[in-house]
């Protein structure tokens, strides 16, 4: 499990060319489209046949971040192993996906090579134990979770072997007020009568914005992903980065930086 929580992991790169059947795209430190004068990483897909061979590399030494097979130039359709590695030439992380999207199981570890974590993830959507353990080898927390109720249970140990109570291993950054209040926020904030003022023929725009909340809550980084228009795109990031603090993300029982991706539609009627 990666310790930056994200509703998305790895998806299309702003910063794309192709030459020789080879697609290059570039990333932030936490896996995040970038452009190649802010990225920390970059990705080599070449293409075979149906698929694609991949290995990313740091942008600093050149040597090697992960390498994988993918059905697509993209990583959210990993096939196979996926192995990343630390600069050291260490293993960071080693998963395996027998199908697009479905992930057998996930293991990661400390830059000195200890185990860190290992994840198994069951037959249903959203199933999943995981291991967590100190560098010094102890259990550190189990974690559990449903993919029928998503129901939850941890248990967490200092290294001596003794409980931590109220131990939260993971939890997502949320609105005050949960999804029913940032919705009601958005509806309340934003401007939909914009695109209509604009000359916005009939039909739906759509923007995604994507947004950081930090390890205290607050909103920043704020960046559309597409502009269909008519003002929407600055209309949606205007009232994202107006909003309020959010709760922070948790992980391993602190906070930790959440990086968040919202659609908002503007409908234009006849």
């Amino acid at each position: 499990m990666r310790i930056f929580l994200t509703i998305l992991f790895f998806v299309c790169a702003i910063n794309v060319f192709a030459q020789d059947k080879v697609i290059v795209k570039y990333y932030d430190s936490i896996g995040w489209p970038t452009t190649k004068e802010h990225a920390k990483i970059y990705s080599e897909f070449q293409s075979r046949d149906s698929f694609y061979n991949c290995t990313s590399y740091y942008v600093s030494s050149k040597k090697i971040y992960s390498k994988f097979v993918s059905l697509d130039s993209d990583y959210r359709s990993c096939i196979g192993l996926v192995r990343e590695y630390f600069e050291n030439g260490n293993l960071k992380d080693s998963s395996l996906y027998i199908s697009r999207g479905k992930q057998v199981f996930d293991y990661t570890f400390y830059e000195s090579g200890k185990r860190k974590e290992s994840t198994r993830f069951g037959n249903e959507w959203g199933q999943f134990v995981t291991d967590a353990y100190y560098e010094s080898g102890k259990l550190w927390a189990h974690f559990y979770k449903n993919g029928m109720d998503q129901k939850t249970k941890c248990e967490a140990f200092d290294e001596d072997g003794k409980s931590i109570p109220n131990y939260i291993y993971s939890k997502a950054a949320e609105f005050p007020g949960g999804l029913s209040g940032w919705q009601k926020f958005l509806v309340r904030n934003l401007n939909v009568d914009l695109p209509i003022k604009n000359g916005a023929p009939p039909g739906k725009y759509t923007v995604y914005v994507t947004f950081i909340v930090d390890k205290e809550g607050n909103i920043n980084d704020v960046k559309a992903e597409n502009n269909p228009g008519y003002g929407t795109m600055h209309e949606a990031i205007r009232v994202i980065e107006k909003g309020p603090k959010w709760e922070a993300a948790i992980q391993y029982n602190k906070p930790v930086i959440y990086r968040h991706k919202q659609g908002i539609t503007f409908v234009v009627s006849n």
